[in-house]
């Protein structure tokens, strides 16, 4: 229950922060960009394949150890994927004018965005693919997950910018908003971490535990 709760507040974040326009959050950054270009794609759709190559590049990082189970997350990418175009159409008033508004509006989402992963992560059970590859390399690599998330944020931003560039010749979908999310979204998860009892709790009743 838990992690689609943490999946419907994540999509909401992302919505938030992208209606700021201000950027997108580096999460969504690559499925953004890419929903701009002349495919046709909803921004939910886009994050859908996204999400299946981000599922790919798990099962090749574990080979076989990765666990069967987390197939399921295909699953899930998919009910995401509605999620966020239902999280885009219901947050659609959010369209603040004045440049403190946007600002306040894009903190406001990011810090629901990582309360969504925090809660998504805690049961340790199953995971979108985004949060499913960075706890794959934390795994691996013994780093924490907050750590490796804020590299893989701004690592997607860096592919989103160059995409952005050669396919729509100009920056689109990035921004301030894009920045100031990888440099905070990492340090939120943290914080929710290891201040919010209920993540301490959620945890204790994964089967892993």
């Amino acid at each position: 229950m838990w992690f689609f709760v943490g999946m419907v507040v994540l999509n909401l974040g992302v919505s938030i922060v992208t209606r700021a326009s201000l950027g997108t959050s580096p999460i969504a950054s690559l499925a953004y960009v890419l929903s701009l270009g002349p495919f046709g794609i909803s921004f939910g759709a886009m994050s859908f394949i996204c999400m299946v190559v981000q599922l790919l590049l798990q099962i090749a990082i574990l080979g076989k150890k990765f666990p069967p189970v987390q197939l399921l997350q295909l699953i899930v990418s998919f009910a995401s994927s509605v999620a966020l175009d239902a999280a885009m159409a219901v947050t659609a008033f959010v369209q603040p004018a004045a440049f403190p508004g946007r600002l306040a509006a894009m903190l406001i989402g990011c810090a629901i965005m990582a309360l969504g992963v925090a809660l998504e992560v805690a049961p340790n059970v199953l995971v979108l693919p985004p949060d499913g590859l960075v706890r794959t390399i934390a795994q691996v690599s013994g780093r924490p997950f907050h750590k490796i998330k804020l590299t893989y944020d701004a690592v997607m931003v860096a592919i989103s910018l160059l995409i952005s560039l050669l396919m729509l010749h100009g920056v689109h979908g990035l921004g301030l908003g894009t920045l100031l999310s990888a440099l905070l979204c990492g340090r939120f998860i943290g914080f929710f971490n290891r201040h919010l009892p209920l993540i301490s709790r959620i945890r204790a009743l994964s089967p892993a535990q």
